[in-house]
């Protein structure tokens, strides 16, 4: 796939860390916080929080929109996993809220300790997951 996808893969890599971490502390510390200390939740965010998440999205989105769209040209797996993970990606950039794209935002402080429900855009994560699950069905299949 070449230099390209080499790029995509290693900018996707990056990108899924970095959402992995956020889903990490979204999961174990945001239900202690709600529930210890609500105020540093309410409190507002500094801008060097709202450039990470903007980077983490714009990663993961960039990433995974490169490497579907090399993988398409190059062929390594069907085209229809390639296209999903494109979808996947671009569904996912922080830049284009009307097709789901956002920038993570910490939940709301509540009084109780159960996470609240995460506002992640299904239409991502389900044709992302797809078109991962599509590239094992047929390694070399166009």
């Amino acid at each position: 796939m070449g230099g390209l996808g080499l790029i995509g893969y290693l900018i996707a890599f990056l990108g899924t860390l970095m959402v992995a971490g956020d889903w990490w502390y979204e999961t174990f510390i945001s239900p202690v916080l709600r529930h210890r200390a609500p105020e540093i939740l309410e409190a507002s965010r500094p801008a060097l929080v709202l450039s990470g998440a903007f980077v983490t999205s714009a990663a993961f989105a960039i990433g995974w929109s490169i490497f579907g769209f090399v993988s398409y040209r190059a062929g390594p797996f069907p085209r229809g996993a390639s296209i999903l993970m494109m979808l996947g990606g671009i569904t996912r950039h922080p830049l284009l809220p009307a097709l789901g794209g956002h920038l993570p935002t910490l939940p709301p402080a509540t009084a109780d300790i159960e996470p609240a429900p995460h506002d992640r855009p299904r239409l991502a994560a389900r044709s992302l997951g797809l078109g991962k699950l599509g590239t094992n069905v047929s390694p070399t299949a166009k």
